[in-house]
Order: structure tokens, then sequence, then C-alpha cells
């Protein structure tokens, strides 16, 4: 009886420190997470300011009014992106396409200006999705910082070549 009531004691032990050791590390990511919102909110800011396109124009959007979402609550902590809606006019594709090829070049700017480029010279911020639907205007923008992010961008690129 005391072989079985110590492994039961030892047991619980054992999915306390499981449990305590989780939460931790999920507190060390969420803080992480927040590190990491800030700087890509800032790199938004400065860029989009920085974009004009007839019928659009980045200084005038107000993050003030914008949704800013982690895309880590549905995809897990380690994915560093963050999803930007803004209201906007209805802007046809082309001016979509012609906004995110603006941003992405003030994105590397700014990257390079706050020497956050990777070894390998790559930008480590970057548009991977964005749409206009319904008089909003959503980007989403990762920072490639881990493997996990990495693969997501990964991941929306083939979906992309794939339609």
């Amino acid at each position: 009886m005391k072989i079985i009531l110590s492994l039961i004691i030892v047991l619980l032990v054992a999915i306390l420190v499981i449990f305590l050791i989780k939460k931790r590390k999920d507190s060390q990511l969420k803080k992480k997470q927040k590190e990491y919102e800030y700087l890509v909110t800032k790199s938004m800011k400065e860029s989009l300011g920085q974009v004009k396109v007839a019928g659009f124009n980045g200084s005038e959007v107000s993050f003030d009014s914008a949704t800013i979402s982690p895309v880590s609550k549905v995809w897990g902590l380690n994915v560093v992106v963050f999803d930007y809606s803004f209201f906007a006019i209805d802007l046809d594709k082309e001016k979509v396409n012609y906004i995110r090829k603006e941003l992405k070049s003030m994105l590397e700017k700014f990257a390079r200006e706050k020497n956050l480029m990777m070894d390998n010279g790559r930008c480590p911020l970057v548009v991977s999705d964005m749409w206009s639907r319904e008089g909003k205007l959503n980007v989403e923008v990762a920072y490639l910082i881990n493997e996990e992010t990495l693969g997501y961008v990964h991941d929306l690129k083939r979906i992309d070549n794939n339609k």
C-alpha cells in the first residue's frame, strides 16, 4: 500500500513539475511575442507611412483604429506574424499588389536602418499576405526570427502559387 501511495505522490509531483515548466515556457513565449509585436508594429508605422498609391496614402492610416492580431493565436506561439486591419477604400488587386511591393521596399529600408538584416542579407520583415475587402486593408507581416515563422511563410507562398 505504501508503494502505491508513494507512486501516486511521485506521479502527481511529476505532473505538477511538467505543468509548471510548460506554464513558464508559455509565459516566456508570450513576453517575446509582445516584444516582436512592438518591433513589427513600429516597422509598419514607419514603412506604411511612406507608401502612396492613387487612392491610398499610407501616412493617413490610423493605427489607433487599426486591429492588430497575432497570427500565433491560431498557428501557435512560435509563429511571429501579425495581422493589421485598417479602414481604407476598396482597393483593386492591382493597387493591393503595388502597395505590397512598396511596403516590402520600405520594410527592407527599415530593417537596414535598424541593423535587423539576416546573415544571408535578406530582410527579416516580410509581407506574408495582403488583401482588401469590404473597406478594409489587411496586411500580414512576418518577422522571420525562427523556423516556425519561416515554415508559415513558405506554406502561404505554396498556397498562393497553387491559386
